[in-house]
């Protein structure tokens, strides 16, 4: 039972620790993009187009959930066949000048992340299927974690990396982080199950009948909204506005990345023990008011030890809850489509992200940068309203079902 757990914890960090490189590899370009000198808004097209995928998961998941059972098995031929086109795609990325042919370049980001988008939908069917719930908090952080951690690898280390390497080497280590794991894909359990004998649309609409559930997807399209709207603006803050060196900005963001990590696990763990909600309204308060008084101490912004304080305790806060909201909107997925019930929360999450991302990009021409923190604070503290009542609404049922 031990040796099975630790194979399905390999197989869940080991792809995501590649879906982590390549997401972080998008980083590093978009840092030497802002060097050549493009503004927030051309950054901004580049950050919300590689979303999209990742939006149109539940309308793979069906797909991916329902296929036959080959004799590979049902989910190993995807994450095989999906695995290669991610390294394909991520090797198409070194025969492209970033600032020469940025369309070029928007394209195999989007390939990239479809290849991974699909894998994932498989990685979710084997985690639902196989991760007990009382366990699901843990496996999650585990993914979390792992994914950070590549990120941490494609993002502030190839950073560091790019100026004396170049990009082509990382991207060619980029790809090698995706291709190591199809070793343990082919080595998984795949047992397969029989999925629900009704039309998807039907069950996922049952699925979705109860207005808890419909109130859980509420949640996920705007959870953490204050995020989006700062994405955009972070880079061109450190570079232009606080003159923070490449050596500086890459620290930073390892900080935060090595600290949203540790975090992760830790937030995962304490959600399987202390509950999702308490977890999830901790670590958001905090989260929030990181940004807030960030926005009211401008003034500090020159200060090392400020912007310090303020990724540290950011990016500890964005861990946890990272890693306790998403087992939430599992325990709202129904036997039989719960694979593309929870892609659906999935992809209302990232759609949050789809449309923050521009709408801050757009808001950096019109408002100080200092407001937007202001504001990005407020918008993630709103949301939990929709928690508070989620809970307090699973509560009555309880009593209700024992009355």
């Amino acid at each position: 039972m031990r040796s099975r757990m630790l194979r399905r914890l390999s197989l869940l960090g080991s792809i995501s620790f590649g879906h982590g490189v390549a997401w972080g590899l998008v980083s590093t370009f978009v840092l030497v993009l802002t060097n050549a000198g493009l503004s927030p808004f051309q950054l901004s097209k580049i950050q919300s187009a590689i979303w999209i995928p990742w939006v149109c998961k539940p309308f793979i998941a069906p797909w991916i959930e329902r296929m036959p059972i080959t004799r590979f098995g049902r989910q190993r031929p995807v994450m095989v066949v999906t695995g290669i086109g991610l390294v394909l795609s991520v090797l198409g990325i070194a025969g492209v000048s970033p600032a020469a042919s940025l369309p070029t370049l928007i394209a195999l980001f989007v390939l990239q992340n479809v290849f991974a988008a699909v894998q994932d939908v498989s990685l979710s069917v084997v985690l639902l299927q196989q991760v007990p719930e009382p366990e699901r908090g843990t496996s999650y952080g585990v993914v979390s974690a792992t994914k950070i951690a590549g990120v941490l690898l494609g993002g502030p280390a190839f950073m560091a990396l790019s100026p004396r390497w170049g990009l082509t080497p990382l991207v060619w280590v980029a790809a090698a982080c995706a291709l190591l794991p199809l070793a343990l894909v082919l080595r998984m359990d795949d047992p397969g199950r029989d999925s629900e004998k009704d039309g998807i649309l039907r069950s996922l609409l049952k699925a979705f009948s109860p207005r808890s559930t419909r109130i859980a997807a509420g949640l996920a399209l705007c959870f953490l909204a204050g995020e989006g709207l700062l994405t955009s603006i972070t880079f061109p803050l450190y570079k232009n506005e606080l003159h923070l060196s490449d050596d500086r900005i890459s620290f930073l963001t390892a900080t935060a990345t090595v600290l949203g990590a540790a975090c992760a696990l830790l937030g995962g763990w304490a959600s399987d023990r202390l509950g999702r909600t308490r977890v999830i309204v901790v670590a958001t308060v905090i989260y929030a008011l990181s940004e807030f008084m960030f926005g009211l101490g401008r003034v500090y912004w020159t200060t090392p030890g400020f912007v310090l304080a303020y990724t540290i305790i950011n990016a500890m806060a964005a861990g946890t809850v990272f890693a306790a909201i998403i087992p939430l909107f599992m325990s709202y997925c129904q036997p039989g489509v719960a694979a593309t019930q929870f892609q659906v929360f999935v992809a209302l999450y990232n759609l949050r992200s789809a449309w923050t991302i521009p709408v801050g990009g757009w808001l950096a021409k019109q408002w100080s940068v200092s407001t937007l923190f202001v504001v990005a604070a407020g918008l993630d503290v709103l949301p939990l309203m929709l928690l508070v009542f989620l809970t307090s609404q699973a509560k009555s049922n309880v009593h209700t079902a024992k009355s």
